[in-house]
């Protein structure tokens, strides 16, 4: 065994830890055997230049009895690979000189092909050559009929299989299926040439064309096109770094012998996730249904006690970070004040608030919300809490639309216009990508927003909030909101982002004014939805400092991997 696969399999341990070491690995596992680094030579075993001479004599003698055509390669060939890397019973040889290559020709596909659920002879496509193996699933079929007539494209030994056009170009597979197959118009097959079936192991050259030479070598002639596609001509001209055949079977069993290491690895590093994640989300749900302050508490332990190997994963930071708004909006995050005025009392202070606003003729009466019923009511709320309807701490609610983009006196104003792409923010806004003039404001359905508005998504960004810092004008797929001043801004924005809101509709989802108004909305005392604010907040920028550790861990532990790969 080489120096090299000694030092990499002291630190298999790393790998793991890094976040994508073991993908590392068995890349680099693929690039050491082929520059002839994972299993020592044997000077007894036949150099590879024979081996090429006995396919060469071979391939001469089928086109000499015209069973087998020259292939051709492209006009462009070229050789990238570096041969004097390999070990020296090693040999580079073309792709053509080893395989019959060939595909469907596009007038075969048009004049004759004819797939069917059910048929005779199974058909390769595209989806179903993946790296290595095939997915046989999904399998459409021609008749054998046909099959006969295209026998050149005809699966019926052992071969490797690109896809060369479309979706998975450059993906190679091993095709060993006993009974009769056939090619696909989006498919070429790599056959071994008649009576060489025993100088080359095909399993070594499927390992080499996924592994980062392969790739390379696949894709050196490709231009950048609509649809790139590769020739045969290229796939002929691909490089292959051909070991003596007993030293191909070496590597192909020392190749299997760590990717199935590999496989163990990632199955264990993905079931210690999974494990963390099960039980962060076990303990979570038990904080968030605790039947009173002694299970709270119990649960609240739990998670202290098995803190840092919990929050050593994004995922349940993310989770948390939903937790600590469900817990806010339970009343469960701050203790409540019974010197606080009650929200019953602050939602008749938000009532008369409304009714001096419509009588002044600042805001229009709303129609009035259905009353809550308590099958409505998902949880108990604290003493001093009270369920309204989100509509019941709107005072107005305001929609927009678009201006003509045919008319070029509505754009590139000074106006902002807010449209579902501009609400990717944290919280506030302040421009917007489009700017309007003062004539589309005049001339269109669009409406000008008074800063400091809550601006809601009502279609297709649904759940998107933000708070305009500027004026600024809206399109119909936002909601601008004015808030009561008994309620606190940024509660409310917390809580909006906590609503679980599902549209309807057939092409893009959205839900009806009356809908949103009508959410059912957790009110505390003022003075309590202050309090819970700050406290979610220096909870979250706690979440932040665990996300930044963890993303510095990951850093760590990768630096360290790679410095581990260079010495390899």
């Amino acid at each position: 065994m080489s120096d090299q696969l000694s030092l990499l399999q002291k630190h298999f341990d790393t790998a793991l830890e890094s976040p994508d070491g073991i993908k590392k690995l068995r890349e680099l596992i693929l690039t050491l055997a082929m520059q002839g680094k994972l299993v020592k030579q044997d000077p007894k075993d036949q150099p590879a230049c024979e081996l090429l001479q006995e396919i060469q004599a071979e391939k001469e003698r089928l086109i000499s009895n015209k069973k087998l055509k020259r292939g051709q390669l492209t006009e462009d060939s070229t050789t990238i690979f570096n041969a004097s890397i390999l070990p020296v019973n090693w040999k580079l040889a073309k792709a053509g000189e080893i395989f019959f290559i060939t595909k469907l020709a596009g007038f075969e596909y048009t004049k004759h092909f004819n797939l069917l659920e059910y048929g005779d002879v199974p058909v390769i496509r595209a989806q179903n050559v993946r790296k290595l193996k095939l997915d046989l699933t999904n399998v459409l079929y021609i008749d054998l009929e046909t099959s006969i007539l295209l026998e050149r494209c005809a699966l019926s030994k052992p071969a490797l299989l690109v896809t060369f056009i479309g979706a998975g170009i450059g993906d190679v597979a091993l095709f060993t299926e006993k009974e009769r197959w056939h090619l696909a118009p989006n498919v070429a097959k790599m056959e071994l040439f008649d009576n060489c079936d025993y100088f080359i192991d095909l399993i070594y050259i499927n390992y080499f064309l996924i592994s980062e030479y392969g790739r390379r070598e696949i894709f050196k002639h490709l231009k950048s096109t609509a649809q790139p596609s590769i020739s045969m001509g290229t796939i002929r001209d691909i490089d292959i770094p051909l070991p003596p055949l007993a030293e191909q079977k070496r590597i192909v069993a020392k190749i299997d012998e760590l990717m199935a290491l590999c496989d163990k690895l990632e199955a264990q590093r993905n079931a210690r996730n999974d494990k963390r994640l099960a039980v962060h989300t076990a303990a979570i749900n038990r904080l968030l249904t605790a039947a009173d302050k002694n299970d709270f508490d119990s649960a609240w332990q739990f998670i202290t006690r098995h803190f840092d190997p919990l929050y050593s994963v994004k995922e349940n930071v993310a989770e948390l970070k939903k937790a600590i708004l469900t817990l806010a909006m339970q009343g469960k995050l701050v203790k409540q004040d019974p010197k606080d005025q009650p929200a019953s009392e602050l939602l008749k202070e938000i009532r008369a608030e409304k009714e001096r606003l419509i009588k002044e003729g600042k805001i229009k009466r709303q129609k009035e919300l259905p009353p809550i019923k308590p099958e409505e009511v998902p949880y108990q709320m604290p003493d001093g809490w009270v369920w309204t309807r989100l509509g019941d701490v709107v005072l107005s609610i305001t929609g927009g639309g678009t201006p003509s983009k045919n008319n070029s006196l509505f754009w590139d104003g000074t106006i902002p216009w807010a449209s579902v792409k501009d609400l990717n923010v944290d919280v506030f806004i302040s421009d917007t990508i489009d700017h309007i003039t003062e004539d589309a404001i005049q001339s269109s359905s669009t409406n000008l927003i008074p800063k400091n508005r809550v601006i809601v998504c009502t279609r297709m960004g649904l759940g998107k909030i933000a708070i305009n810092t500027v004026e600024m004008a809206i399109n119909q797929d936002l909601k601008a909101l004015e808030l009561t001043s008994q309620i606190d801004q940024m509660y409310f924005f917390k809580k909006f982002k906590n609503f679980q809101i599902i549209g309807t509709g057939m092409t893009v989802s959205g839900i009806r004014q009356e809908e949103l108004l009508s959410f059912l909305f957790p009110l505390p005392p003022l003075a309590e939805q202050k309090r819970i604010v700050a406290r979610i907040d220096k909870l979250m920028a706690l979440c932040e400092k665990l996300e930044k550790q963890i993303e510095q861990a990951t850093a760590k532990q990768t630096d360290l991997f790679d410095a581990v790969l260079a010495k390899v």
